[in-house]
């Protein structure tokens, strides 16, 4: 029942486009435009800043939120405009569609939603869960035995779920790698330490 809601919102957006309601916003010069994404309940649906798109795109929510026999939560909504967007046409945009925009799209998946040219900040929250994990570990004066045991299974495992979704820059992967050794040698200056790659790919 929900993808056959979701094709049928598909659809409203497509028809719309089609007659001129909204247009589809084209991110990348030369390349294909984009009009919407879906992941699983939650939809993101791209449009020119103007009245005439905002209107376009009240429409299309409103027939589908009645097709639906459901109101949608605006309060739960938000716009992110372009970095050029006038602020008067904000205003109006934002009364138009009853939606607040906020800075940013935030998080999704546990991972910023929104970067520019340098990943660096957003990957910085993933260095600091592990070295927040690695610190409470050091506290807990765990022996050499366990050290490999939560390294392996989990300060390893943590960058996975970004790994998978952008290409870690090789000065985080480093960082990161710095962080687990450190943690390794914490108070073993004269034992010898962790052996072998540490499994984070570049």
């Amino acid at each position: 029942m929900f993808l056959l809601c979701t094709e049928r919102f598909s659809a409203l957006i497509q028809n719309g486009m089609k007659r001129g309601a909204f247009h589809e916003v084209r991110v990348v010069p030369n390349r294909m435009p984009i009009s919407h994404l879906f992941f699983a309940d939650d939809s993101v649906l791209f449009c020119d800043a103007t009245l005439n798109d905002a209107q376009g795109v009240r429409d299309i929510l409103n027939i589908y939120a009645e097709g639906l026999g459901q109101e949608i939560n605006m309060a739960k909504s938000s716009i992110y405009y372009g970095s050029k967007v006038k602020k008067w046409d904000k205003k109006i945009i934002e009364r138009t569609l009853n939606i607040q925009s906020k800075v940013g799209f935030g998080k999704y998946l546990g991972l910023q939603a929104d970067f520019g040219h340098s990943k660096k900040p957003i990957f910085k929250d993933v260095r600091k869960r592990i070295e927040t994990k690695m610190v409470g570990w050091a506290e807990q004066f765990l022996n050499q035995a366990r050290k490999e045991v939560l390294i392996k299974a989990m300060a390893m495992v943590m960058p996975n779920h970004a790994m998978g979704c952008f290409k870690l820059p090789i000065r985080v992967c480093k960082d990161i790698e710095k962080s687990i050794r450190s943690y390794w040698w914490r108070e073993m200056s004269t034992v010898r330490g962790f052996n072998g790659p540490l499994g984070i790919a570049y």
